[in-house]
Order: C-alpha cells, then structure tokens, then sequence
C-alpha cells in the first residue's frame, strides 16, 4: 500500500530592485594607484587593499595614461544657461528706467526686444534681480516739473510781476484742498541701498473737494467758499 504525499513548492517572486550603490573613490586613493603603477609596483594588490575594484583600478590607469587625468570626471554634463549677460543688462535697464515694472512686464519686454533668445521664465527675471542686488521697497515720490528750469523761472517772473504790478492791483486768489482719487502703486524695485523713485506729473487726477476764494481789493478784503467744480 502506497501513501502518496502532497508537496507544495514555494515560488519566491523577485521583490522592488533596489538602486545599486557605488562606493566613491577619493582623490587621494587615486594619487596611492597612479604612484604605484609609475614606480612599476602593483597597483592591482594595492587596490584590493584599499577595497577598490580591480576593473575600476584599470579604468583610473587608463584614464591618466591617456588624459593624464587623476581626478573623477563631473557628472551630469554641462548646465547651459538661458539667461545671459546682455538679458541681464536690459532687465536692471528697465528697472532703472521705470521702477514700477512688474516681472510679467520685464518678461513681455525681453520677448519683443530678443526674440531669438530663448524665453526665460517669471522666476528667473526674479532671481537675476535678486542676485543684481534689486530689492522691493517702498516708492518715493518725485514731481516731474516742480523743479524744472522752466518752473523755476516762472516763479522767478511771477514775484518779480507781483512785486511791481500784482500789489497795486484786484487780487482774486483760489486754493482747494480734500481728497484726490488718483491711485498708482506704492513699491518698486531698485538696487539696494538706493530709493525707488518715480517721476509723477504735477497734476495727478482730478480733486474731490472744496475751494476756498480770497478776493483782496484795495479797500476790503471778501472770504467765501464754492465746490471745486464751479468756474469762477
């Protein structure tokens, strides 16, 4: 009477592969075997005693007999950069130009005016100001004409006419003083240590407010008050 006996076989799945790890070789081991096989000793006892490969041990020998090469080569490859010296010019230039320029503003501007250099993206521009020393501050603020020549010459021949005519004349003088609704942004970009300026027109929109009417005659002197948008 024969018994028969189940056997069961066990199948062993191969599991996740693993990246294999390379040891890295140091310079100075590398000088140990390129000294060696200069003075005809064997390089390849020395390898094994330094735990390195033999095959790797030929590659660094073969290397520095045809290159005269001891170090390692880089990996990776060469890094080629979009951004070059002549777009980092032009983009502190429109900064330095107009000190509100947004980076989408830069961007639109370096398409247009290189438009066979590769597009470089909002990132970059920051960076390129960042490392040009270009921070983000608060604007200052400079009138456009209140100290030009020609404005100062006005003033010049007014006090001159009003010191000769103006007095012996019917004065009607007009101010006006509230709110103005006149927006514009209120940081920019500039190079550190230095104020982000821009230059504003001398009439920035239009007052909501009142005025406030002097008339000076020679003999009485009347007040009186009217909305700003009346003509007098």
């Amino acid at each position: 009477m024969y018994s028969s006996a189940s056997t069961t076989s066990t199948v062993l799945l191969p599991g996740p592969s693993t990246p294999r790890r390379y040891s890295k070789i140091s310079v100075t081991d590398r000088q140990r075997l390129v000294r060696a096989y200069e003075d005809d000793r064997d390089y390849i006892s020395l390898a094994d005693h330094l735990d390195i490969k033999r095959q790797t041990a030929r590659s660094i020998i073969q290397k520095y007999r045809r290159e005269g090469i001891i170090e390692p080569s880089p990996k990776g490859g060469r890094t080629y950069a979009k951004m070059d010296d002549e777009m980092r010019q032009a983009i502190t230039s429109y900064v330095d130009e107009k000190s509100t320029i947004t980076l989408k503003e830069i961007k639109e501007r370096l398409t247009h005016d290189y438009p066979m250099k590769p597009q470089v993206s909002i990132q970059t521009i920051a960076n390129t100001l960042d490392g040009a020393l270009y921070t983000i501050k608060r604007l200052e603020s400079v009138p456009l004409q209140w100290n030009s020549p020609d404005i100062k010459l006005s003033r010049k021949l007014f006090m001159e006419w009003m010191t000769d005519v103006g007095m012996q004349l019917h004065l009607l003088y007009l101010d006006e003083t509230g709110f103005n609704i006149w927006t514009a942004r209120t940081r920019g970009r500039s190079r550190r240590g230095l104020p982000a300026i821009r230059q504003v027109e001398g009439q920035r929109g239009r007052n909501i407010t009142v005025g406030l009417c002097h008339y000076v005659s020679h003999h009485n002197t009347v007040w009186f008050i009217t909305p700003s948008s009346m003509e007098v």
